[in-house]
């Protein structure tokens, strides 16, 4: 089995940089969303419910805090 040494962990690291999906903008979702985009995660977020899109508040403040979202 491989040794994984600390340094070279992600929580080691931090998220910052990491590339994140978010699959499903729910309110677990999006509180997912915020954790990751405050510690400067590129995020992604997607979500097929109809009722959800860019114009959307919430979506709409994820978005301008970083996250791309698709659906």
């Amino acid at each position: 089995m491989p040794q994984i040494s600390p340094s070279t962990t992600t929580a080691s690291k931090g998220l910052k940089g990491a590339c994140v999906l978010v699959l499903g903008l729910g309110i677990s979702g999006q509180s997912a969303v915020s954790f990751l985009l405050k510690r400067e995660a590129v995020v992604v977020g997607v979500d097929s419910n109809p009722m959800l899109d860019s114009t959307h508040e919430k979506i709409s403040g994820l978005c301008s805090q970083g996250m791309s979202f698709v659906r």
